[in-house]
């Protein structure tokens, strides 16, 4: 049986039940949010919420074998800052 203490768990139990995916959020704001605000500035409030959404959405997804979310979230986190980059580049020229 899966640790209930894992992301991998509480990822798990929020297809089913949606409202667990908050733990998912209380565990990793903090550091996502500190890791968009070295990246992006005072818009990492925007991102944060991206991220989570996007987590959300694609939870059904999640590779269950791993229990630490973080580099999962990372992984978004980086590519919603490569796409925000590119869309501001295209805004500049």
């Amino acid at each position: 049986m899966m640790d209930e203490s894992t992301d991998a768990a509480v990822i798990a139990a929020s297809v089913d039940d949606p409202a667990c995916f908050s733990e998912l959020f209380d565990r990793h704001a903090r550091v996502m949010f500190r890791y968009l605000v070295r990246r992006v500035g005072p818009e990492a409030d925007d991102l944060l919420g991206e991220v989570f959404r996007v987590a959300f959405e694609r939870r059904e997804t999640y590779d269950s074998c791993r229990p630490d979310a973080a580099p999962w979230l990372y992984g978004i986190a980086t590519r919603l800052v490569a796409k925000q980059r590119r869309s501001e580049a295209r805004r500049i020229k």
